[in-house]
């Protein structure tokens, strides 16, 4: 009943911001609840929330707004997507038709991606702002939400444990706070969380977002002419919550990223006081981690002694992939049904009982095979090649973390957790001449 309140409460006042015209706080809200919608229960099923709110939603973009605007490059993301769906649909019917329900659900998630997409560019297009204030505001409220909820687990684990099992129960409650989790790496085990999700389906997802906003706000602090004490905390907010969500794509991803951020920076203009500044303040947060770590580290063991077991990857990050790739990992079950149907793959099915799930790769070849994967490269190569000549180092930087994530988690292509990321990329360049869908007709302008 919780989720249906939550839904209820969003929707209402998604209608209140439509009326009043408060396209800011819309396109902020619609973003927030895309990255946090609750899973509802309908008899014995439990699906996405985000189903019953897009249909809300084009029912008020169709009333309030009237119309869609679609840039070039969200009609280029358009047809690779429906060639992406197409290519699922025939690979499942040449090679299993087996559990339809799995395919109706993923094609359900690609169109309902595609909608949420459009509606946020049309209201994006009518207020005509930089899109990097939409960003920053939506990652200020992202990290807020999630640290009181990461909050409330840690205070309160007993009664974070019901409410979250509720909410997110087609994941997580059935692995990521059980108390039988492989090796006690993820669970609620003796009284408490042994990771932290905030408001997402698991400890992953948390660090896939704290991730990306530790890069926004990095790229803020060194590009931007934004005053750094503000971005600092906010970075710094991200880097606690990247930490309690104890991933390993988030302990290895973060160094990678800064690395290459700070050399790009570094060697993109001439040395100057400006510059040498922000440099020297993001060195001190990290100086600080440096010099504070070890009694951190102790103190966070002490209580959570699953922690040494993420950081020893930081050691040897090639055993990233140790636990999915060994006896039954996921991935090299995966690889097996892979290997067989390596051309167009098998569709979004099992057949074989292999778990479709961790790298979006693999998941993209066991959907569609290779072609599978070369029309996603098209895609990102299109997205490279435009952040590349139209020297946007955010853009690039979004890219970059995106593909680096998809190495353990299959949030490439129609994730909720990346539909932010997608919105930037779409409107990397200006268009002269947009898309206007026109409801009952369309129009070019």
């Amino acid at each position: 009943m919780i989720a249906y309140l939550i839904l209820l409460i969003v929707s209402i006042y998604t209608v209140y911001l439509f009326e009043n015209k408060k396209y800011i706080n819309l396109v902020i809200t619609i973003l927030l609840f895309t990255i946090s919608a609750p899973n509802i229960a309908l008899k014995s099923m439990k699906f996405d929330s985000l189903y019953l709110y897009v249909v809300i939603l084009l029912m008020l973009s169709v009333l309030y707004l009237k119309k869609l605007i679609v840039s070039n490059l969200y009609r280029f993301t358009f047809n690779i997507y429906v060639a992406l769906m197409l290519l699922f649909f025939f690979s499942w019917i040449i090679k299993s038709r087996l559990a339809p329900i799995s395919v109706i659900m993923t094609l359900a998630g690609m169109i309902k991606f595609l909608i949420i997409l459009a509606v946020v560019q049309t209201i994006f297009e009518i207020l005509n702002i930089d899109i990097k204030i939409l960003l920053k505001e939506f990652f200020i409220v992202g990290l807020l939400i999630n640290i009181l909820a990461t909050a409330y687990q840690i205070v309160s684990p007993l009664n974070a444990y019901k409410l979250f099992s509720e909410l997110y129960s087609s994941n997580t409650a059935t692995y990521y706070i059980s108390a039988d989790a492989q090796g006690n790496t993820g669970g609620f085990v003796k009284g408490s969380f042994t990771r932290y999700f905030g408001l997402f389906d698991s400890p992953m997802l948390l660090g896939c977002f704290s991730l990306f906003a530790t890069v926004f706000f990095i790229y803020f602090i060194l590009f931007s002419q934004d005053k750094i004490f503000k971005n600092l905390l906010f970075l710094l907010a991200s880097l606690v919550l990247g930490i309690l969500s104890t991933t390993k794509t988030y302990l290895i991803g973060l160094p990678l990223m800064c690395v290459i951020m700070i050399v790009l920076y570094v060697f993109s203009t001439k040395l100057t006081y400006n510059k040498l500044w922000k440099l020297l303040s993001i060195a001190f947060i990290f100086v600080m981690l440096f010099l504070c770590g070890p009694k951190i580290l102790d103190f966070i063991v002490r209580i959570k002694p699953n922690v040494t077991y993420y950081l020893e990857f930081l050691r040897n990050p090639s055993s990233i992939f140790s636990t999915r790739l060994g006896d039954g990992g996921y991935i090299g079950q995966l690889l097996d049904v892979v290997k067989d149907n390596l051309f167009i793959g098998v569709g979004p099915a099992s057949i074989k009982g292999e778990p479709i799930a961790d790298n979006a790769y693999l998941v993209l070849l066991h959907h569609g095979g290779l072609i599978a994967i070369v029309l996603v490269g098209i895609l990102f190569i299109k997205f490279i090649t435009i952040s590349l000549s139209t020297k946007n180092m955010l853009g690039l930087f979004f890219i970059l973390v995106l593909l680096f994530l998809s190495t353990g988690q299959t949030i490439l292509v129609g994730a909720n957790v990346t539909l932010f990321v997608y919105f930037y990329l779409i409107n990397l360049q200006e268009d002269n001449k947009k898309l206007i869908f026109i409801f009952g007709g369309k129009n070019d302008s």
